[in-house]
């Protein structure tokens, strides 16, 4: 048996070098079938102020019959700012609301809050079967040079290896690992840290990831406000062992100010 996870409560400041690159929520809810014009249209007239550009999207579905898994095209819709950093996407059994411009979780929560009561008024799915929120920093400071580099900027625990006098550090491509923690109350914690590597652009090669997605998978009925109060949680969770990994060096690189 796992015990929860338990972290102090996060500090009540915002970062003006904030290294978070992406900030999605995702909601699995019961298969509704193919989505109608008609719904799409009504969704799009709510949503339009936030999300004025709407395009078709498609999915592959897979699907287990006679003759083995085979693969289907499913079709959904996207809603885009203006911008293109902020959409919306609903498929027949999701929907994501997804920033590449996270400021604080205020302005996410109530983004977050439109779209889950436009999907209750709307398209009314009635069970949820996942909630997710993942949030992904990528570090990158010009003074890193090296992998071991970073051993001044995260917590030991994250980073002892890289301390270490590696005899292939030079030649080292990449370092990804992952922790899975038990977030408590049926949730869990996907914890993927390490260098960013050569897939990466030339300029983010030594970038350090960490890459959290804090979710629950059960059955229980659609409540926009119940989904809202566990993202809520969720956010509370990522946002304290971020936190967590940080040193007082890197704290003061990335400045904090008060909320």
């Amino acid at each position: 048996m796992t015990t929860p996870l338990t972290l102090p409560d996060p500090k009540p400041v915002v970062f003006e070098r904030s290294p978070l690159s992406l900030a999605v929520c995702q909601m699995r809810f019961e298969h509704l079938g193919a989505i109608s014009e008609e719904l799409t249209s009504s969704l799009r007239e709510r949503l339009a102020e936030r999300y004025p550009l709407a395009q078709r999207l498609q999915n592959a579905e897979i699907a287990l019959g006679p003759t083995g898994a085979q693969a289907a095209a499913v079709e959904g819709r996207r809603f885009a700012s203006v911008e293109g950093d902020w959409t919306c996407s609903l498929l027949p059994d999701w929907a994501s609301l997804e920033t590449t411009a996270y400021s604080n979780w205020g302005e996410f929560e109530t983004r977050l809050r439109e779209v889950l009561v436009a999907l209750q008024e709307v398209v009314s799915p009635r069970v949820e079967t996942r909630l997710g929120l993942r949030y992904v920093n990528e570090l990158a400071l010009e003074s890193i040079e090296r992998p071991s580099d970073w051993s001044r900027y995260l917590h030991p625990v994250l980073v002892d290896d890289l301390a270490a006098d590696l005899p292939f550090e030079a030649s080292l491509a990449t370092r990804q690992s992952i922790l899975q923690l038990d977030a408590g109350d049926g949730a869990q914690l996907n914890f993927r840290h390490g260098i960013a590597g050569e897939a990466a652009a030339p300029a983010q090669a030594l970038a350090y990831i960490l890459d959290f997605d804090c979710f629950r998978q059960n059955q229980r009925l659609f409540d926009p406000e119940t989904l809202l109060a566990t993202a809520d949680r969720f956010n509370t969770i990522i946002t304290s062992m971020f936190q967590w990994c940080l040193t007082d060096t890197l704290w003061e690189e990335l400045k904090p100010h008060a909320k």
